[in-house]
């Protein structure tokens, strides 16, 4: 049998034993060894397979170590990855008597069993939990979740159970960009802030607070201060707190719990709990705030950079709280820094937050409100907003209540509790206990050292006894407050009763007076010592809190100088300031409580380079600024250029009205229509300040003061302008230096709904003002982009914005001499019709200008933000005005005066491809009449598509409708006159006045070529100082002569009227002034005009008579294209002594017959005509085309000069008077 066995082995060796076998050997049963066992060969089977064999047995088998080994180890080690030790995916590799694995990249371990982030601990990335982590004994951290969520299946993230859970912003979630957040103080719309809460007390808003459960709300202990809870209302999902928003919710309080610790002095403990009337229902607008553990608080969310504090509070100190829900991101301060720099007695349940410069800061009113952090997409509840000195004062910062100190108390205190209605009855049989023991301070350090007694089952229910309670056991506040029954007594023996006398050791120096409080003291310090202990003597500056100067705050060495504004004296106490009468500078009598729009922002620093100002620092411009003519008087006047631009789409957009005296200082400047084009404001009785691209937007300026309804009851005043001064480097093509100042003819009288605006200092305006939070703009313009202006006197607070953001919001330059303010996204902006108008800024209830409304990127666009003059930047120039004493002038110095009036010749055209060009306000005279418009300009003109489109009314009627002029209105038309006519009872014919009435002549002409005297009696002849004849005009009104421009270069000196001859001298006037229009270039004979004042008026008759003066669209739409006109002047040659009056019947040659005639494009300027009798000499200058119409003379152009070379005696060019009329009617007007 051994034989064969070796046999079978020889044959075969990895079949002695196969490893599956082998490991199953010790299953076997081992058979019963007899005693002659051992007289046996040596068996695998019997030796190994069906018994345990030692090495020995095996060895005896074999006869041979090599096979011996192979077998042994197979034999005494089975394969080790059979049990498939490997978890998680794993890869076992079996070895002697051991295994290893092979893991994954997520797992690790001898078996994979381990993930790498379980060896984490919560100190490190917060063991990559989402939310909060948890420390065990082992190695494994553990991972958990706030209510109202379950920890999901890789133990580290958190998935939400309910429909809104707690921290989370619902309405971002359903955006495309979530990005709700937006550092610098922003309105926060609805939604984004859902568990912010409203406290109202009688209907006014009192706190603000934090949703944290369906009927529990945070705020803060000092808001309820004799507060009935009776008269208290939450509102949860409030955004604007004048409207009802969409998702608003309210509750009663049903129960008002103050922290039992807090302290009204120091304000410690600044906490409450209130429980509402009923559970709010969760909602994408209600979300409740999530409450962080005192750890995660204090190793998570304690070190992340910014946090979030949202309220309706104070937009600056002293100033109306805000109408829309607001919110800013405020780093966090370490208590030393914050203590080193503010003084302030920190406890720890406090915290600081905010900026050291004051730019941003929670604020009166925003107290109760959240202090909130988000860490991974949720949002915890970290502080509560509870005190600070000032608002967003430089050099402090805001004070919040620790919540992570109060875990334990807020969610014992929210605990239900069970009422044991049964056994109340029973209560009211037990024995009162005695009430008359009173603990003595002297011995309240013993109370702990008594035994305490078991409470009996209803010892809650008996009456408080201090013996009881506080001397036999440990008692609460509300026990010892329930045996007192008095807040005096209860906080003298707490104090003892907790910690003994704090003030013992008199800790409070320099005088300052000791206050025990529990676990600490609080010092009251004298004037000019704060700190803790009192200890820092106070070293005053203008920087920090202006140097608690109401006013103007000047540094004196160590100490401040306090001074105020115009009309008020300084206080007893040195820094007050008090007014000196009824209508002092920048007060609003009439101020109202309504919140206005707009919140924190940045802040802007600005520096005053004005030091010194010239003589001819600015430059004069009377009355009517808006005259393109100058003046030849004085040989030594200075010319002044006049800007082209009709102005910028210069700009208020969803305010609200400014009652009557609400905008005291609002000035509105009204054309000649009647219409407001601009606004102003109020500096002193006879000034008032505006924007220099104003004063060249109309004819004719005047003030309206005390208005705020032009369309209603008229409330304002109308005042005369007497001189108008405009910054001498204003420049019209990017608005640098936009500002002016106008002088009245009479003064103001001020009344509580009229009062001036207070000009700050320079550095007043540039530290203290421009870095309050925001402004407050008021005007009549448009209330929307491209809308109609506004009847009613608008006005919206729009915050300032940081000057590095504006200029990266804008295409155009921002200089030195301008700042921005308004919102990024928020739709509140100034508008076109506000140019001018002021920019507010209030500080301790006295309204300062800080802007002028300038310009802007259309109005209340996202990303743009509306441009506004830097007052600050001009004080002296402003003053150095206003103290001018200048005599009052004449009213023909409101056109340039100058003697060498060829200095007007070179001026050069105004370019239509000015780079601001498409930032001004659409306006036909520009886009359509100097140039070519599309229809997109005219659209832009109109705003209205209806009228852009609509047909012209007027076209329709002209020879059945109005006499002389007429109006389109939309889908109508109305009638008018020209000077000296009244409208008939048809309200269409024209009825001449008097003997003066224009262009009234209709006897027939006696020669086609020379006519008659008296056939044309506008027609004047001008001398000059030899009595020679220059060149003709026209006459217009009764002391006004319309020539050239290349007439009034040569100096005329008389004016002969009422004959067509030089013989006769039928009346000789004397020219008082000449006035040349400003843009004409002696180069191109463009804008080739003068207007003549003369002397006296003439007397009119048959033989002196003015031409009539036709409306632009009458002249251009009427006479011009469709009527034949006469051409009259005097032959251009001099050498005749008696000059004679030539007349030329004129018919309308359209544009292109013009050009294939001449070969000359025309411009918009110009029309052309054709005359059937050709020219046998040439016309002087002065020579006019008028036309009649239904009995009436209108003067529609004068004739351009000819060039010679290619002179045609048939076709002529004209310059459409038309363009010119509106100066021309201005400076009629103001010659009275």
């Amino acid at each position: 049998l051994l034989q064969k066995l070796k046999a079978s082995h020889n044959r075969n060796r990895k079949e002695i034993l196969k490893h599956q076998e082998a490991s199953n050997i010790l299953q076997r049963t081992r058979r019963a060894n007899y005693f002659l066992e051992e007289l046996k060969a040596g068996s695998i089977e019997r030796e190994c397979l069906e018994e345990k064999c030692s090495w020995e047995e095996a060895r005896e088998i074999f006869q041979d170590d090599l096979r011996t080994k192979e077998f042994w180890a197979v034999y005494t080690d089975p394969d080790q990855c059979d049990s498939n030790p490997c978890q998680n995916g794993g890869t076992c590799i079996d070895r002697h008597q051991d295994y290893f694995c092979i893991c994954p990249p997520e797992h690790e371990g001898r078996n994979c069993e381990i993930r790498p982030e379980s060896k984490l601990k919560c100190f490190f990335k917060n063991g990559n939990c989402e939310q909060f982590c948890v420390d065990s004994p082992t190695t494994l951290r553990q991972c958990s979740c706030a209510e109202g969520y379950r920890l999901a299946s890789d133990q580290v993230s958190c998935i939400a159970e309910v429909d809104y859970p707690c921290g989370k912003i619902p309405v971002l979630a359903k955006r495309p960009n979530q990005q709700g957040r937006i550092i610098g103080g922003y309105d926060c719309p609805p939604g984004e802030c859902p568990w912010q809460a409203l406290i109202t007390e009688n209907g006014n808003e009192k706190c603000g607070g934090v949703l944290v459960a369906p009927s529990w709300i945070i705020s803060a202990a000092h808001c309820f201060s004799r507060v009935h809870r009776q008269n208290l209302r939450i509102r949860l999902g409030e955004y604007h707190i004048n409207h009802r928003d969409e998702g608003e919710q309210e509750r009663r309080v049903d129960e008002l719990i103050i922290h039992e610790k807090y302290s009204f002095k120091t304000l410690d403990n600044d906490i409450a709990l209130l429980r509402l009337s009923a559970p709010v229902n969760f909602s994408e607008y209600v979300v409740p705030i999530c409450l962080p553990p005192p750890r995660f608080a204090a190793d998570i969310l304690n070190y992340v950079e910014f946090s979030t504090v949202s309220g309706w509070g104070r937009l600056l100190e002293g100033g109306a709280t805000s109408a829309l829900l607001m919110r800013v991101e405020i780093p966090k301060i370490h208590k030393k820094e914050c203590f080193l720099h503010t003084k302030f007695n920190i406890t720890d349940n406090m915290f600081c937050a905010g900026y050291l410069d004051g730019s941003k800061d929670s604020c009166e009113g925003d107290s109760g409100g959240p202090h909130v952090t988000e860490y991974k997409n949720t949002w915890y509840l970290t502080g509560i907003v509870s005190w600070g000195k000032g608002c967003a004062a430089i050099g402090t910062y805001g004070i919040y209540t620790k919540v992570i100190k109060y875990h334990r108390w807020l969610n014992s205190t929210m605990a239900p509790q069970l009422l044991l209605c049964l056994i109340l009855t029973f209560l009211w049989s037990l024995p009162e206990a005695e009430s008359n023991v009173f603990l003595k301070s002297q011995v309240a350090n013993r109370f702990l050292q008594r035994t305490k007694r078991a409470n009996s089952l209803f010892e809650e229910f008996k009456s408080g006894n201090i013996e009881r309670e506080c001397i036999e056991e440990r008692c609460s506040k509300e026990e010892a407050r329930e045996a007192f029954e008095d807040n005096e007594k209860t906080e003298a023996f707490w104090n003892d009763y907790i910690d003994g006398n704090q003030c013992s050791s008199n800790p409070c120096h320099y005088g300052g007076t000791c206050k025990d409080g529990i676990g600490n003291y609080t010092c009251t310090c004298l004037a000019g010592y704060q700190g803790k202990n009192c200890d820092y003597l106070i070293y005053k500056s203008c920087r920090v809190d202006n140097g608690n100067c109401w006013h103007f705050c000047k540094p004196v060495q160590n100490e401040v100088q306090c001074s105020c504004a115009e009309t008020y004296l300084l206080g007893d106490d040195g820094h007050s300031c008090v007014a000196g009468g009824d209508f002092s500078c920048g007060r609003n009598i009439k101020a109202r409580n309504k919140r206005e729009a707009n919140l924190p922002d940045f802040q802007t620093v600005f520096s005053d380079s004005y030091d010194a100002i010239d003589e001819n620092d600015f430059a004069e411009t009377p009355t009517n600024s808006s005259s393109l003519f100058s003046t030849v008087q004085s040989q030594n006047a200075t010319l002044l250029r006049k800007s082209d631009n009709p102005g910028p789409e210069t700009r208020v957009v969803n305010g609200t009205d400014c009652k009557l005296g609400e905008c005291p200082w609002q000035a509105l400047l009204i054309n000649d229509q009647g219409d407001g084009f601009c606004g102003g404001t109020i500096l002193s009785p006879i000034y008032v300040l505006t924007a220099a691209h104003c004063i060249n937007q109309t004819k004719h300026i005047t003030v309206v003061v005390g208005e705020i309804d032009i369309s209603g009851k008229k409330n304002g005043r109308l005042l005369a302008v007497d001189k108008i001064y405009v910054h001498q480097k204003f420049v019209p093509a990017t608005y640098d230096y936009d500002i002016a100042i106008i002088q009245l003819k009479a003064p103001i009288q001020f009344s509580e709904n009229v009062i001036p605006a207070c000009l700050p200092t320079a550095d007043f305006a540039n530290q203290v003002l421009m870095k309050q939070n925001f402004g407050i703009v008021s005007g009549f313009g448009r209330t929307r982009e491209r809308g109609r202006t506004s009847n009613t006197l608008k006005v919206v607070s729009l915050p300032y914005v940081d000057r590095h953001i504006c200029k990266l919001s804008s295409n155009f330059p921002i200089t030195e001499n301008m700042f921005c303010a308004g919102y990024n996204t928020l739709p509140q902006d100034a508008c076109q019709g506000d140019s001018g108008g002021p920019h507010i800024t209030a500080y301790r209830d006295t309204h300062f200008i800080t802007g002028i409304i300038s310009w802007g990127e259309g109005c209340a666009q996202t990303g743009k933000y509306g441009v506004y003059t830097k007052v600050s930047k001009f004080i002296p120039w402003i003053k150095r005005i206003m103290r001018q004493k200048l005599p009052r002038t004449e009213t023909s110095t409101v056109f340039l005066e100058t003697e060498d009036a060829n200095q007007v010749l070179t001026r050069s055209r105004r370019g239509a491809f000015m780079f601001l060009e498409e930032i001004f306000q659409g306006d036909l005279e520009r886009e359509c009449l100097e140039e070519r418009c599309t229809y997109e300009e005219a659209r832009e003109a109109f705003e209205n598509t209806e009228e852009t489109v609509s047909k012209n009314e007027c076209r329709h009627e002209i020879h059945t409708g109005c006499q002389q002029f007429c109006y389109p209105e939309f889908n109508f038309y109305r009638c008018s006159c020209a000077q000296g006519y009244q409208l008939g009872e048809d309200d269409k014919s024209c009825i001449a006045q008097d003997e003066c009435a224009c262009g009234k002549f209709q006897e027939p002409l006696s020669c086609p070529l020379h006519p008659a005297d008296r056939e044309f009696p506008w027609q004047v002849l001008l001398l000059n100082s030899e009595g020679k004849w220059i060149c003709g005009g026209v006459l217009l009104k009764t002391n006004f002569v319309l020539t050239t421009a290349e007439c009034a270069v040569l100096s005329p000196v008389g004016v002969v009227v009422g004959s067509n001859q030089l013989q006769g001298l039928n009346q000789v006037i004397p020219v008082k002034a000449s006035n040349i229009y400003l843009r004409y270039d002696n180069t191109t004979g463009e804008n080739n005009l003068a207007l003549l004042e003369l002397s006296s008026q003439i007397d009119c008759d048959r033989n002196h008579l003015p031409i009539c003066i036709p409306e632009k669209d009458f002249a251009e739409h009427v006479l011009i294209s469709q009527m034949e006109g006469s051409l009259t002047g005097w032959n251009a040659n001099r050498s005749y002594l008696t000059p004679s009056l030539v007349q030329r019947p004129i018919s309308y040659l359209s544009e292109n017959d013009c050009k294939q005639i001449l070969n000359r494009k025309l411009i918009t300027r110009e029309f052309c005509g054709h005359s059937q009798v050709q020219a046998k000499e040439m016309l002087g200058g002065g020579s006019f085309i008028a036309v009649p119409y239904k009995g009436t003379w209108f003067l529609t152009g004068v004739l351009e000069p000819w060039a010679t070379e290619t002179v045609n005696w048939k076709t002529f060019i004209f310059t459409k008077t038309s363009r010119y009329m509106i100066n021309v009617h201005s400076l009629q007007e103001n010659s009275f």
